[in-house]
């Protein structure tokens, strides 16, 4: 049955939507680590997310990740490093989100799936009960709530995050020299 509902998913419409949905703040969507799944048809995506979901990332593939939003300032830094866009792919079946400040091979905790897919929310949420399913189209008030509930402890001020960064550059020199 979701066979057939995927195989009759048009792309062309999902990255309409998607491409129509409001995004995180990427002082938020910094927070947590994303990975896109968005190639290939949609049914080989929908295989990839239950591949992902049943056996976990392959420490010995390359799985390349991002923020899940950027803040303005790092979205040119993004495009100058190669990045295409504001952080993680969302133009197809689903996003794969890490828990606030962790590494998404360290687990996914949260699967948005496109709204034209929110079909596969139920299903997937009565098989992976480990994992938080939402629609793509949620994902402000989900990811804010879940970094609510950790910013109090993590989160940390530009301004502390650049003398953190300058005292490691300088501990790197010393021991360079």
């Amino acid at each position: 049955m979701i066979e057939k509902e995927i195989h009759c998913s048009c792309l062309n419409k999902m990255k309409e939507i998607s491409s129509q949905t409001a995004i995180v703040s990427g002082e938020i969507g910094e927070c947590f680590e994303a990975h896109g799944i968005s190639n290939g048809s949609v049914w080989k995506q929908y295989q990839l997310l239950i591949n992902l979901l049943e056996k976990g990332i392959d420490p010995t593939r390359s799985f390349y990740t991002a923020p899940f939003s950027l803040q303005p300032q790092n979205i040119l830094l993004d495009l100058a490093y190669g990045g295409c866009q504001n952080g993680c792919v969302k133009n197809g079946i689903a996003v794969l989100v890490s828990a606030p400040f962790k590494k998404l091979t360290e687990g996914i905790q949260t699967v948005f799936i496109n709204d034209y897919m929110s079909f596969l929310i139920k299903p997937l949420s009565k098989k992976y009960h480990s994992v938080a399913f939402y629609r793509l189209s949620e994902n402000i008030e989900v990811l804010t709530e879940k970094l609510g509930k950790k910013r109090s402890e993590l989160f940390f001020t530009p301004e502390l995050f650049l003398r953190i960064t300058l005292e490691k550059y300088k501990e790197n020199c010393k021991g360079s020299r």
